[in-house]
Formats: C-alpha cells, structure tokens, sequence
C-alpha cells in the first residue's frame, strides 16, 4: 500500500501546474501522485503526461469536464494510499511537508490530520487568514468533533478540503464524496470532521494558497450560481446539525455547527444585495430558524450567530428596500418604448445616488437593476470599488457603451489607466478636464456662492484639519507632522487627532467647524493633475483660506487671486508655520485672502463651473447619443 495518494484535479492551469507537481518531488514517503485532467483546453494534460514519463509515482487521468468535486471523485476511486490529500493545480506544498503530515498521522493512527494553509499574494507577501491554533491543542489527539469544536473558538477552522489529510479507509467507511456544487467544501469539511473518530492538529504551515487569479476586474463566478449553491449546501447543514441533539458534546458541536451555517447565510445575502438583480429570487431558507434554536445554544457560538443573523436580516431588509427604489420600479412603466436604458452597475462607494431625474432626457431611463445589463444602451461602472461589487463575468455585447466612472485620483488607481481595462470603455466620466464627461468636485452654485461676504473677525486666531484616509501618495502626513511641531493645528480627524466634534453630523458639523477658524489643511491625498477635491472647496464656502497641498494646476481651479496659501511656494513646513502664525496676529494681512471677492471670478473657474450647470448624467446622456448617431445613420 502507498503511505499517501496525492489527488490533482486539473483544468486549464498549465502556466501553475508544474510548479504545483514539482513541489511534490523532493518527498521521501512512499506517495502516488493521481492527476485528473478534467476536460482542459490548454496544455495542462500535456504537461501531466510528460511529468509522468519522468516520474513511476504520477498516474495521469483523462476525462471529458465534469468540475472540481468530479475531479476529486475520480482520483479517490483511482487511489491506494493509507491517506489521501487533496492539492488544487494551481498552488503548491512546502518541501517535505508530506513526509512531516504522514508520520505525525499513522503515528498516532488518526483519521484526519490539518495543518495551515498560506494565502500567497502577488507581491510575494503570505499570511493565514484563520485565528491561530489554540498551544493546548497542538498535538493532542481528538475526537473529530473535539477538533472542529477547538478550532472553531478560536477562528482557526479553515473550510478548504486541501487542509486536511484523511485516512482512506474512513472516507471509504462513510462513503464521502464530493458533491457538484459550489463552495462543496463547505459542505464535505465540517461533516468530514464531524464524522471522524480521532484527528490531530497540528501548527504546520504547509500548503501555498495562490490568490492572483482572485483579482480579476472582468471575470468573477455567476451570482446566480454561487447563491443557489450557499442556499443548498447551508439547507445540508442544517438537515446534518438535526442529526445532534443539544446535550453535553453534541451541544457544542452543534451549536458551532450553526456558526458556520449563518456565517454562510451571511455570505449569501451580502451577495444578494451586491447582485442588484431583481430576477433574483431569494429560495426558501432557515434563517429564522434563529428563533427557535436560541435558546438551546452554547453561549459563545449564540454571540457570533447573533452577528451573523443581524447582518443576514439587515442585507434582506435593504435588499427589499433596493427594490422598491425609483431605480428599479421606474422599468416596470408602462411608457419604456424605446428608451435608451444606462445601467449603473455600481453606485459610488455604495452611496446614494443623487441624480436629477428631472434633467434627464426623456429618451433615457437610468436604473441600478442589473437584470437589465444585455439590454442597456450603456453600462456605468464606478472603477475604484468594481471588485467590491462584481459579481459574474462581464461580457460587453455589441453595440453597448461603457462607461468608466471615477472621482479618486489616478494615481491611487494605476490601473484605470491600464491599457487592458481602458481597452473595455468608451467614455471617461472623470474629474479630468479631459474626460469625455467633466464630473468635478466643484459645482455650478459655487460661482454664486462663493461672492458672499466673509466675517473674519469672530474666527479663532488658529488653523484645523480634517484628515483620515492614511492615503499618503503627497507625502502630507510627513510635512504635517513638522508642520505641527510650529504652529496650532487643531485636528478632528483620524490622522494626528487631538479635537473631537460635539456632534458629528457629517459635511454639515464640518462646514460649521471651518467657520470658526482662519485656516484649514486642505491637502489632497495624491498630487494629481485636474485632481482638486472638497478639500479645497469647502473652507473657501465657508469662508475660510484653505492651506493646499495637491494639483499642481491648482490655480485654474482656484476662484480669484489670493485666495489660497499655496504650500508650494515655502521651502519647508517652518517658513509655511512662521507665514500662518503672521497672518493670524495681523488682520490686514489675512484680509488680503478676500479681496478677490470684490473682483469678478477667474473666468478659468467660471467656464468650468457653468459647464456644471448641466448635471454630468444628463450630460453622458448627450454624448452616449453622440456616439450612436453614427450607427443610426
């Protein structure tokens, strides 16, 4: 009998596969090596075959494609080891890790050995994601319930099959397989567990976990299937947790049993308000099974459920209140015809849309329903937090007009510049002058606004800030730290706090607070051309002179002369202090920052604020029939 089968499914991972089966050779146990190509169009089964003419110990099956848990189905019926492990084709082990694992288990003649597993991430960094194992564990031999139990108090459990050896004749015993579904190690690992009599833990990192295939703009798996799949796999858990009763040790087991049931429900319904889909439909579920089983569980695992069935509770309540919205009920009008429709496929940080309907042209509907995404005449997508909020693949269908749409400076996000992502959109709507669509930080009523009068007299002789994004692109935070060992700054946010609000009520608590002060910090996270956010808006609309640090083209945005401390022109933050702290002693001179007020506006500010005066998606509306007019001709 072989010590070990180490089962590979494969599929179309030729350029991870032989760093995968290479780090299999340097191991001295007696091992087979059971690789299921299952249906690749590359040259991933090539490469296999050509590995096992090198090497007596690889077994290469060839299959039509069935999917992973078929993969893995096939190998265990192929396989002869004492233990069989799991390895996906697309990571790798540590040298001599097996060796290690082997004879720890057929030691101590358990049925289920664990380790850790390491998430590799491009940049060559590596952690585990899960709790640390808990010293009084490491070692001891358990009872498979025992183990799930410990682990999971202390968040070390980890789900994934490949961080478990199991004893073959058990898997066989109990006749485990693999179902076809998704997240199907959800489901296999915690009845695996369950079922064991005896298993070991160990603290031995030893399995690779490669995340760089996770971080795809474009390719994602289908919502749809990954819902119907959490709803299937938690509907087996809860049957399997019926099983146990809620006396002595089946009362811990179970009750934890639960913790991974509504960690799943959470997943689910987080998903479901992501999907923005009202095709969706939510299937019958347990989650208010919550109810009655409350009162039965152990006491720790009834906090974490808690957590979990508020936040599942919560996700259902906004995901019906999504859609009951104007943004979805206004496709269900009888008047659609042949309205062009502009999908937003992700709102701006998730915030509430602030769109003027009534701007818009009557020829275009603009909605947030993804169940719209082939028929849309354009597609709006909010770049910075697309990866937050894709779900599914995104296939551009002919004749439809991307959108990429982005307030945050582009050199926070290289990669919206990325020739393969801008390859995909047709439109920029930017704070860029020269985007296809101007969307600023400045508005239209800012020309009339900001010609009201100043009362500086009543304002503290001091300057406040209000920073705490740790964003450090413009090197702000070095030069305000020497900043404020030179002059008071007060500062109510995060970075360098040493003042609070005595009521926070967002923009308007700050706006207040800028008016009792001379100055205010306006320095931009990244220095960015066209990039002149709120910071530098905001104290001018309240009246005071804001000290910037930011675009270097500053001056076109700027309302009138004077009216700005540009940090550029002091040669270290001391000159800037020694300035700030003159201004504040002598009111003739910090009167010199309104003058510009009793002047006409800059007309480079007042051009670009009058573009403003038309919201930008009424404005996208005239440039996407811009762009089509040639095709209806």
């Amino acid at each position: 009998m072989k010590n070990i089968s180490v089962i590979i499914p494969v599929y179309n991972t030729g350029q991870y596969v032989t760093q995968c089966i290479e780090s299999l050779k340097n191991h001295h146990l007696n091992m087979e090596i059971i690789i299921v190509d299952d249906g690749s169009t590359d040259d991933s089964g090539l490469i296999a075959d050509e590995f096992a003419q090198k090497d007596s110990r690889i077994i290469v099956i060839h299959q039509e494609n069935k999917g992973l848990s078929a993969a893995r189905n096939r190998g265990m019926d192929a396989a002869t080891g004492e233990y069989i492990f799991f390895l996906d084709s697309d990571d790798w082990i540590k040298e001599h890790s097996l060796d290690f694992l082997y004879a720890e288990a057929s030691k101590r003649r358990v049925d289920v050995i664990t380790g850790n597993a390491l998430f590799c991430y491009p940049d060559g960094q590596a952690d585990n994601p899960f709790g640390r194992i808990a010293k009084h564990i490491i070692g001891v031999p358990l009872t498979g319930k025992q183990c799930f139990i410990e682990l999971m108090k202390t968040s070390a459990y980890a789900p994934m099959a490949y961080n478990y050896i199991c004893k073959r004749d058990f898997l066989q015993h109990h006749h485990f397989r693999f179902e076809d579904v998704m997240h199907e190690d959800e489901l296999w690992t915690p009845i695996l567990i369950g079922s064991a009599q005896s298993a070991l833990v160990t603290d031995f990192d030893f399995y690779y976990y490669r995340q760089e295939r996770e971080n795809s703009i474009m390719n994602s798996t289908d919502p749809k299937k990954r819902l119907n799949a959490l709803f299937y796999v938690t509907d087996r858990l809860v049957n399997y947790a019926a099983g146990f009763s809620f006396e002595q040790e089946e009362k811990d087991f179970r009750s934890w049993l639960y913790v991974v049931i509504f960690r799943l429900y959470f997943n689910a319904f987080e998903l479901l308000l992501k999907s923005r889909d009202s095709a969706v439909r939510i299937p019958q579920h347990h989650l208010y099974s919550w109810e009655n089983i409350r009162h039965h569980l152990a006491e720790l695992p009834k906090v974490k459920i808690a957590y979990y069935f508020n936040r599942s509770a919560a996700a259902i309540r906004e995901y019906e209140k999504w859609l009951h919205s104007e943004w979805v009920t206004v496709m269900q009008q009888p008047d659609m015809g042949d309205r062009k429709i502009i999908l937003i496929f992700n709102k701006m940080w998730g915030e509430e849309l602030s769109i003027p309907l009534s701007e818009i042209p009557a020829d275009f509907v603009i909605t947030t329903d993804r169940r719209y995404f082939e028929r849309a005449t354009a597609v709006v997508f909010h770049l910075p937090d697309l990866l937050s909020y894709r779900n599914g693949d995104l296939y551009k269908h002919d004749g439809q007009v991307w959108v990429a749409w982005y307030l945050e400076s582009e050199a926070n996000y290289p990669w919206i510049r990325n020739p393969e992502i801008t390859e995909f959109f047709d439109i920029r709507m930017s704070y860029r002058q020269d985007a296809g669509v101007v969307y600023p930080y400045y508005r239209y009523e800012y020309s009339t606004v900001l010609k009201q009068p100043v009362m500086s007299s009543n304002r503290l002789n001091r300057t406040c800030m209000f920073i705490s994004s740790r964003l450090n692109r413009s090197g702000r935070e070095e030069y305000l730290e020497e900043l404020m060992n030179c002059t008071d700054v007060d500062s109510f946010g995060k970075l360098f706090n040493n003042k609070r609000l005595s009521d926070d009520l967002g923009i308007e608590s700050k706006i207040n607070e800028y008016q009792k002060y001379k100055f205010v910090i306006a320095f931009e996270n990244s220095i960015d051309t066209d990039y002149v956010t709120e910071k530098f808006y905001d104290p001018l609309l309240a009246g005071a002179v804001p000290v910037y640090l930011g675009a270097p083209n500053i001056e076109e945005f700027a309302p009138g002369d004077h009216s700005f401390v540009d940090v550029r022109q002091y040669d270290s933050p001391k000159s800037l202090a020694r300035f700030i702290n003159k201004c504040c002693e002598d009111e003739g001179e910090y009167a010199k920052f309104f003058e510009w007020k009793k002047q006409p506006l800059r007309q480079s500010f007042l051009q670009k604020a009058i573009i403003q005066k038309i919201h930008p998606f009424a404005r996208l509306c005239k440039v996407i029939n811009d762009r089509l007019l040639p095709q209806s001709s």
